[in-house]
């Protein structure tokens, strides 16, 4: 049996806007994922940016925000 597995390289720092991280999660955004789009560094999936916020070498108390835009998303979660 294979597997398939998605695999997501994000090669652009952390957004940062007054000291936070900024994600954002947009089911249609069709751009690079992990881009810098105004202030935010944007994703198609919430595991996603879960993903990149914890591999990104960020200190763990600063701040960080994770907007997620609107529509249903249908995914597990790992955090």
């Amino acid at each position: 049996m294979t597997a398939k597995f998605d695999v997501w390289v994000v090669d652009t720092l952390p957004s940062f806007v007054n000291g936070v991280v900024q994600v954002k999660v947009e089911k249609n955004y069709e751009g690079v994922v992990g881009a810098v789009v105004e202030g935010y560094n944007m994703f198609t999936t919430i595991q996603q940016a879960l993903d990149y916020l914890a591999i990104s070498n960020i200190p763990s108390a600063t701040k960080k925000l994770l907007v997620i835009g609107e529509g249903l998303f249908n995914e597990k979660l790992e955090v």
